[in-house]
């Protein structure tokens, strides 16, 4: 499924573009008396109907400054399910400089309100550490003050921006799109079976096909190296997820996806899958994940990302984290010690994804049950970029984001 995933991404680049009716050239008619003369009467001039602006909703990233200090702000506005998609959500983070410092969490003070001037709340840690008065609602330009806890107000000012403001794509605007379909499922019957019993069976089979795709937006997706990301347009995505459904028979397959990290020049998501069969024990499941070089349009793998002959040190390092790490995802065997054998350590996993802080490495239970006493069927090991720095490829795009942050030690 991981393969397929990652091809249904790959599309030609649709530009799309909106579309008017032509206005037509109409001639009058001259009247074939001359009307009589009538007293001219004033009419006030009707105006134009005024469109209703689009929601200014999705990912947007800003840069701007808070007080004269360089900043970078993400905001996420989007339908929450704790009320269903009746309402809005305003959640996301920013960092100054280069963000060597870390992120700090921000979300809207109380109900967030598209029409209202922008409010948000900012913490670290479940600290509050501040709040942010904008002057206008959400928008492409953001302008008002930062307050401290303490009463300090700084001025701030923020555009809407993907770029290092040289040219270099830090980050691209995105939504994900899903597509559904539920076709007519047909079972076999069988022996001495009866037709309310097959009927019953056949109102409870899986049966349907559900797949997500990302959607870059915005001038800068134009560029040729995110050619490949594009997705499909609508009709031609309705059209493979029916294709799908009728080659999956009857089960339902859903797939999840989220964007995991959208900086410096990188872009990594990752998703999960479930299929579900028709007299299954129970649903299969997994899982994948993209990191794609958004400067060279290229999609990083492991040996991309790490040097040669830095598998066993890379495993020890993942083991240990399995080990120790405070994971919900997953419960460690007590008394483990990392494994002096390298066949007895975690597998190389097939897929990672991007984090802020670290590489997030993907695998199932089932690889690690020489490891663990359980957990999640699917799971991520996340481990920091300080401890990964001395096996990574000091050419790969992780090292460059590294480097480009401050992060890159002995550079």
């Amino acid at each position: 499924m991981k393969n397929l995933y990652r091809a249904l991404l790959a599309g030609a680049l649709p530009l799309l573009a909106g579309c008017h009716a032509e206005p037509g050239n109409t001639t009058a008619t001259p009247p074939a008396h001359p009307p009589q003369a009538a007293v001219p009467r004033a009419t006030a001039p009707t105006a134009a109907p005024v469109a209703a602006a689009p929601p200014f909703t999705g990912y947007h990233r800003y840069r701007g400054r808070v007080g004269g200090r360089p900043v970078t702000v993400v905001l996420t506005i989007d339908s929450t399910e704790a009320y269903h998609g009746k309402k809005l959500a305003c959640t996301g983070s920013y960092y100054y400089g280069q963000a060597t410092g870390g992120l700090l969490n921000l979300a809207a003070k109380g109900t967030y309100q598209p029409q209202q001037p922008l409010q948000l709340r900012e913490s670290a840690s479940a600290r509050a550490t501040g709040t942010w008065q904008a002057t206008q609602p959400a928008g492409p330009l953001l302008s008002g003050t930062w307050t401290s806890p303490a009463g300090k107000q700084l001025p701030f000012e923020l555009r809407e921006d993907y770029t290092d403001g040289r040219g270099h794509l830090m980050a691209v605007r995105y939504e994900v799109l899903g597509e559904s379909v539920v076709l007519p499922c047909q079972l076999e019957h069988y022996e001495e079976e009866t037709k309310e019993e097959y009927r019953t069976r056949l109102e409870n089979a899986p049966n349907g096909y559900d797949l997500p795709f990302l959607h870059l937006l915005g001038p800068d997706t134009l560029r040729r190296s995110l050619g490949a990301l594009q997705c499909p347009v609508p009709r031609e995505r309705r059209q493979l997820v029916r294709a799908q459904a009728k080659e999956n028979g009857c089960n339902y397959h859903s797939e999840s996806l989220q964007v995991d990290y959208n900086d410096y020049g990188l872009l990594a998501w990752s998703g999960a899958w479930t299929d579900e069969y028709e007299g299954g024990a129970r649903p299969g499941h997994g899982q994948s994940a993209t990191v794609y070089d958004l400067r060279t349009g290229h999609v990083s793998t492991m040996a991309d990302v790490f040097r040669t002959g830095a598998d066993a040190l890379l495993q020890r390092l993942i083991t240990q984290h399995i080990l120790h790490d405070d994971n919900p995802d997953l419960t460690p065997t007590p008394g483990l010690a990392v494994p002096a054998r390298a066949d007895n350590l975690a597998p190389l996993p097939s897929d990672f994804s991007l984090e802020e802080n670290g590489i997030a490495f993907l695998y199932n239970i089932d690889e690690l049950a020489q490891l663990t006493d359980g957990g999640a069927i699917i799971l991520s090991v996340p481990v920091p970029y300080r401890e990964l720095q001395p096996l990574l490829r000091p050419t790969s795009p992780v090292a460059r984001m590294l480097r480009e942050r401050g992060l890159w030690r002995g550079q």
